[in-house]
Parts: C-alpha cells; structure tokens; sequence
C-alpha cells in the first residue's frame, strides 16, 4: 500500500465533527424540554392553547 491509499483510511471524527454532534443532540434536548414544559403548562392553563 502506497502513501496515498495510507492517508486515505477511516480515522476518528474531527474536532469539528465532534462538536457538531454534541451540538446537533443538545438542541434535541433542548427542543425535548421546551415541548415537555408547554405541554405542562397548557394543563395547567388551557386556556394560553392558540
């Protein structure tokens, strides 16, 4: 196998990578909570549904 092919094989995520993938699975988080806190709310107070 030449140098080429040597660089060419799968290597770990980049930083960059990385902290897209935290960044892409805190806003699921984020996104879970806000909908979990206006679900309680309008049971609480129906009456704010638009």
């Amino acid at each position: 196998m030449n140098a080429l092919h040597a660089n060419s094989a799968p290597t770990a995520p980049q930083d960059d990578e990385v902290i897209t993938l935290r960044l892409d699975d805190t806003l699921r988080q984020a996104r879970a909570a806000i909908r979990a806190t206006a679900d309680a709310v309008l049971e609480v107070r129906p009456e704010m549904a638009q």
